[in-house]
């Protein structure tokens, strides 16, 4: 009924049998972060796989920006660009640009 890691301190250990022993359920603090992200929206978890450039990518295609324009933007060459939105599409299951728009609209990243 209760979880505490192994790095939580002797209080909230504690603490936590305290409220188990009265048929509470307790989990440490230190756990909150990892179960709220277990219930956000479905796609607003898989943007954490993404690295802060494949994000950065994300957003400019999203905006309607063409590879070349993401590359000009980012200082980047196209074929890195597009590597970006290979990883981009694996990571997110989509396999279009039209699929990652929808998906940023709904997430809030863009507007539509």
């Amino acid at each position: 009924m209760g979880f505490v890691t192994k790095g939580s301190k002797v209080e909230t250990l504690l603490q936590g049998l305290k409220q188990v022993a009265k048929g509470e359920s307790f989990v440490s603090a230190d756990l909150l972060p990892a179960l709220l992200d277990r219930h956000r929206p479905s796609g607003a978890a898989q943007f954490n796989r993404l690295t802060q450039r494949e994000f950065q990518v994300f957003r400019l295609l999203s905006e309607g920006h063409t590879l070349s324009e993401c590359a000009s933007i980012l200082n980047l060459s196209s074929k890195t660009v597009s590597n970006h939105f290979t990883q981009i599409r694996a990571k997110l299951g989509v396999s279009s640009l039209a699929e990652m728009a929808r998906m940023a609209i709904r997430q809030g990243l863009v507007e539509p």
